[in-house]
C-alpha cells in the first residue's frame, strides 16, 4: 500500500516538473519572439522615416554618428549639394558632449536602393566654446 502511494506522488512530481519545463520553454520563446519582432518593427520604422532627408539627416546626427560628432539638437541645416541619390549638407547645432559647444558637421548622406537616406561620411569642422 504505501509503495502504491509513493509511486503515485512520483509519477506526479515527475509531471509538474514536465509542466513547469514546458511552461519555462513556452515563456523563452515567446519572449525572443517578441523582442525580435520589437527589434524589426523598429527598424523598418525608423528606415520608411528616413526616406526623408531632413528626418535622416536630424536622426542620424543625434543618435547614429560617432561621439565626437553627435549633435544634441541640430539647429541649422545647410545643403551644399544634392542629386538623385547622394547629398552633401553643413549641419550645426550644441555638442552632446558636456560643455555643448557649437559644433559644425559636414555630412554626405547616400540613397540606398530602397529610397533609404543613410550616413556615408562625416566630419567635425569645428567644435567652439
Amino acid at each position: 500500500m504505501r509503495s502504491k502511494k509513493k509511486n503515485v506522488m512520483i509519477k506526479r512530481k515527475v509531471r509538474l516538473r514536465k509542466r513547469r519545463k514546458m511552461f519555462f520553454l513556452g515563456t523563452i520563446i515567446f519572449l525572443s519572439c517578441a523582442i525580435i519582432f520589437t527589434t524589426l518593427f523598429y527598424k523598418l520604422y525608423i528606415n520608411s522615416k528616413c526616406k526623408n532627408l531632413s528626418y535622416s539627416i536630424n536622426y542620424t546626427l543625434t543618435n547614429k554618428s560617432e561621439k565626437k560628432q553627435r549633435l544634441l539638437e541640430v539647429k541649422d541645416v545647410n545643403l551644399v549639394f544634392q542629386d538623385d541619390d547622394s547629398a552633401i549638407v553643413d549641419v550645426s547645432g550644441p555638442g552632446k558632449e558636456n560643455p555643448h559647444s557649437n559644433t559644425n558637421v559636414k555630412a554626405s548622406f547616400k540613397k540606398t536602393s530602397f529610397g533609404v537616406w543613410k550616413l556615408n561620411k562625416a566630419s567635425l569642422i569645428s567644435s567652439e566654446n
